[in-house]
């Protein structure tokens, strides 16, 4: 079977072989090949931090390194993009402990990261008095419920 990884700088260590088994079965389960290419772009990193951490074996990995990974992702990339880290880290977990390699998931107890909710800004004067200033109060009732349905 042909390295999946080649093209990458492999850290050293047991984790490379475990993770190209890991996209090896992504493969087999016919996951879609965007998927596979985000699980190694994602899990990649993670391995890295692991090893620079002298964490080379998937025992070895805890959830103070899935915490320590997931808050440096946090200063480098948005909460979304945080959240997908911990959902690749936490599936080749789930594959591990499938697989009979591991016992347990240290990225299991992390809940899903979401972004802060964004809330629209509030008309302004003009605009309020625009609305009312509106001859057909149904403008004024479509808008004011589209406005009250965006911000559901």
């Amino acid at each position: 079977m042909p390295r999946l990884l080649t093209h990458h700088q492999d850290p050293p260590g047991a984790l490379i072989p475990v993770i190209e088994e890991f996209l090896a079965d992504c493969c087999l389960r016919g996951l879609d090949p965007t998927t596979i290419e985000w699980y190694m772009y994602a899990v990649l990193p993670f391995v890295r931090f692991a090893t620079a951490r002298g964490q080379t074996d998937v025992d070895c990995i805890t959830e103070g390194t899935v915490r320590a990974f997931l808050a440096e992702k946090s200063t480098q990339v948005r909460p979304r993009r945080v959240d997908h880290y911990r959902q690749a880290v936490d599936r080749l977990h789930k594959w591990l402990i499938a697989e009979g390699r591991t016992e347990g998931d240290p990225a299991a107890r992390f809940p899903r990261i979401r972004d802060g909710k964004r809330l629209m800004n509030a008309f302004a004067e003009a605009q309020v008095e625009a609305l009312l200033a509106q001859p057909d109060t149904r403008t004024f009732i479509l808008c004011v419920r589209l406005r009250a349905a965006a911000l559901c």
